[in-house]
């Protein structure tokens, strides 16, 4: 049998084949946030950095266990003059902190606080990149929408025109007449060209977020946007107010931070108290294997390392064998070394009225920015309403002018330029159904949730009568 017609066959046909056995992928828009948040490489890094963080923040509490070391040292010593002195020391080392003011306690405490300020940098992220999400799922939305309705009133305006040109033909339109429903369609067509670029660009910023390839057809599910005029939330002032400040992601980060600070402030004011240690010495000595000498010492180790002029002490006391005992001390200064521990406190005090500052500032600007949007938001649905109403009345008044038309009545230019006319009113519905959408975003930000969470809200408010409403 020849396989060779059939091996051509596959070849040419296999492409295709495997086009239309693609899989399109319909998403909603909680699936497109679900997606970019499961894409995100920067999440996910900042995920990880954080389980580093907390790995770190365990093992920063090993500083109080004791340390353990083992050493060995040789020495061949030749004395010209004298006999040769020949010593080797096998020995293990215990060291234990007894005290250090509470340095290590508080560190632990930054730590602590600054694992939490990582965690709400993560949140803040991954609510950005939701808002984000789902401001651009309903961008593509409103031009997919918008691009529909203007290829609709292209294809109705285009056959009007081809009557129109039969029209001229027999001598019943002028030229100039004719001219202008050419350009008006023009014009329409530029449009859609335009907004076809626009899509496209949009769209591929979409698929960038949710890290989809272009192979993959993304097909969205409209929720009927044509329609929408936002939400009804009803929310009291003393509400408004107490979830702006409890659920602001900005005001949450800012009081770690001062916290934080706070306590890095008392770190400073400890530079002068003492790091005290002990440490223990157990080893065996001798000129030649075997070691056969036994020796013991304790020594107390008292440091200010971090004062300007930083201090250590070691106060010694051991022995070698039978026959020797040894004591000895030391101090060593290191003067001005940290003489920038002297600004230390001063900055952190500083800091913390900084920090202050800004808490007092948010604590008025966060309430007042939100009641300013949610006004913002039900004047622009009000504006959503009225211009819902106003192009039904116009669809009203286009079906008429149909029929005027095809009774002689109007001029088929006329009825064109107003079929031009109507499709522009729907994009400017569309574009203020976008606007109201921005608002609605805009609203929820500043109450710390995400467009999701405030329609779930939404569902949820119940209004009490006894407190005054922010209307």
């Amino acid at each position: 049998m020849n396989i060779r017609p059939v091996l051509i066959l596959l070849v040419f046909f296999l492409p295709s084949i495997f086009l239309y056995s693609q899989d399109t992928m319909k998403l909603s828009v909680e699936d497109a946030v679900d997606k970019g948040i499961e894409e995100s490489f920067d999440l996910y890094s900042q995920k990880i950095n954080l389980k580093i963080s907390g790995k770190q923040s365990k093992l920063s509490k090993r500083e109080w266990l004791p340390v353990l070391k083992f050493s060995f040292t040789g020495s061949d010593i030749i004395n010209i003059m004298n006999s040769d002195s020949r010593n080797n020391n096998l020995s293990v080392h215990l060291t234990q902190q007894i005290f250090d003011g509470g340095a290590s306690a508080l560190r632990n405490k930054i730590q602590k606080q600054q694992m939490q300020l990582n965690i709400e940098q993560l949140e803040q992220a991954e609510f950005n990149l939701k808002n984000q999400l789902w401001l651009k799922y309903n961008q593509l939305l409103i031009q997919q929408t918008q691009l529909k309705l203007q290829k609709k009133s292209l294809s109705q305006a285009k056959k009007q025109l081809e009557i129109y040109r039969l029209e001229a033909t027999q001598g019943t339109v002028t030229e100039l007449e004719l001219l202008q429903a050419e350009i008006s369609v023009g014009q329409l067509e530029l449009d859609i060209e335009n907004g076809k670029t626009d899509f496209d660009d949009t769209f591929f910023q979409f698929r960038q977020l949710l890290g989809i390839s272009p192979e993959v057809e993304i097909e969205l599910i409209d929720t009927g946007i044509t329609e929408y005029t936002g939400i009804n939330i009803n929310l009291t002032i003393s509400q408004i107010k107490k979830m702006a400040l409890n659920y602001n992601i900005e005001y949450r980060s800012t009081l770690l931070e001062l916290n934080q600070q706070r306590q890095q402030y008392k770190l400073t004011k400890l530079s002068y108290i003492p790091e005290i240690s002990l440490e223990v010495s157990l080893g065996l000595a001798g000129e030649q294997l075997p070691l056969t000498t036994p020796e013991f010492s304790t020594a107390i180790n008292i440091d200010f390392n971090d004062s300007e002029t930083p201090i250590s002490s070691t106060f010694d006391a051991g022995m070698s064998g039978n026959q020797t005992r040894n004591r000895t001390s030391s101090v060593s200064v290191t003067p001005f070394k940290g003489v920038g521990s002297l600004l230390n406190e001063k900055q952190s005090k500083l800091q913390i009225q900084e920090l202050q500052e800004k808490i007092d500032k948010l604590i008025d600007s966060i309430p007042h920015a939100v009641i300013s949007s949610y006004n913002k938001y039900n004047q622009k649905r009000e504006a959503v309403r009225i211009n819902h109403n106003l192009l039904i009345l116009k669809k009203r008044e286009l079906n008429i002018l149909v029929l005027k038309q095809q009774q002689g009545d109007i001029k088929r230019s006329e009825l064109i330029e107003e079929q031009i006319d109507y499709s522009e009113d729907e994009t400017a519905l569309l574009q203020n159904i976008l606007e109201l959408i921005q608002i609605e975003q805009e609203f929820a930000i500043a109450l710390g949730l995400t467009p999701s969470d405030l329609h779930l809200l939404a569902t949820k408010t119940e209004v009490n009568s006894d407190e005054k409403s922010i209307f």
